[in-house]
C-alpha cells in the first residue's frame, strides 16, 4: 500500500496530462505528432477494478497477484529444470528473470535474488576455471 501512495500523485499527473492532450489537440494523427499512449492497447483495455496487465491488479481489495498460468510455467520450469544438481546459463536466466516478475507482486522474493546471482556468479566461475585447466580449446578462447 505503501508503493501506491508514494507513486499516486505521479499517475494522477500523468492521466491529467494525458486527457489534456486528447482534450486541446484531438484524436492523435500519428502522422503529424508522435502519440506515446498505444492506442490499441487503449482501446483493448477494460475498464473494471480487476486488471491483468502481466500482474493481477485488484483495486477494490488493494491487492496485487500473479496470473495463476504464470505461476504455472514457473512451477513446470522448477519441475522440469531443476531436479538436478546441474543448470544451464539459460535456465537459470530464464529462472531468476520469472522470480523477479514474481517479486514485483511478492516483495519477500526479492531478499531471495542476491543468493540467486551469487549462486549463478560461483557457478559460472567454478565452471571457468575447471574449463580453464580441462580444455585447451578454451584456453585459447580466452587468450
Amino acid at each position: 500500500m505503501g508503493d501506491i501512495l508514494e507513486q499516486m500523485s505521479m499517475t494522477l499527473a500523468a492521466a491529467a496530462e494525458a486527457n489534456f492532450i486528447f482534450t486541446i489537440m484531438g484524436r492523435p494523427m500519428l502522422q503529424l505528432r508522435e502519440c506515446a499512449v498505444a492506442l490499441d492497447k487503449w482501446r483493448m483495455t477494460r475498464v473494471s477494478h480487476h486488471q491483468i496487465l502481466g500482474l493481477m491488479f485488484d483495486t477494490r481489495a488493494m491487492t496485487i497477484g500473479i496470473v495463476s498460468e504464470y505461476r504455472a510455467a514457473v512451477l513446470k520450469l522448477l519441475r522440469r529444470q531443476f531436479k538436478r544438481s546441474t543448470f544451464t546459463v539459460g535456465d537459470m536466466e530464464s529462472l531468476i528473470g520469472k522470480l523477479r516478475r514474481i517479486g514485483q507482486a511478492f516483495l519477500p522474493i526479492y531478499h531471495l535474488m542476491p543468493h540467486m546471482y551469487s549462486s549463478v556468479a560461483y557457478a559460472l566461475r567454478e565452471n571457468a576455471s575447471f574449463l580453464m585447466s580441462t580444455s585447451r580449446h578454451f584456453r585459447a578462447l580466452m587468450k
